[in-house]
């Protein structure tokens, strides 16, 4: 028990820290693409991915699946009390001229400029099980 109250000054830091780092990245998101729905019939499973939004890096922190409409973006267990599941359609991903490096692609997310950036093994699974080019 002593073990477990130890740790809970480390759980409530990182749920603070977390509830901060939503402010600057994801909920920008959440404004224009919260996903209402719960469930998409052709959903894809790409897998656990860092991603990068804006200058908030989120590692290994959200699963990301493909449907035929768009991405859908699914945050972990830890993130799940301050961040909701996002969902953004195909039409409103725009490609960067600016690459933050050769692993790396960033993409223009709506007319907020809320920029993304995928590691490029995940951009190519993206465009494999959606049958797109990002």
């Amino acid at each position: 028990m002593e073990k477990l109250l130890i740790l809970l000054p480390f759980f409530l830091l990182l749920l603070i820290l977390s509830f901060l780092f939503a402010r600057m990245g994801w909920k920008q998101l959440e404004r224009d693409f919260l996903a209402v729905k719960k469930s998409f019939p052709d959903l894809k499973r790409i897998g656990y991915s860092t991603m990068i939004i804006n200058e908030v890096t989120y590692s290994s922190s959200v699963v990301i699946y493909v449907a035929k409409e768009g991405l859908f973006l699914k945050p972990t267990f830890f993130l799940k009390p301050t961040h909701n599941s996002l969902f953004i359609p195909w039409h409103v991903i725009r490609e960067r001229t600016h690459i933050k490096s050769n692993s790396y692609r960033s993409y223009m997310i709506g007319d907020r400029f809320v920029s993304i950036s995928l590691p490029l093994k995940i951009c190519l699974a993206i465009e494999k099980k959606a049958n797109i080019t990002l």
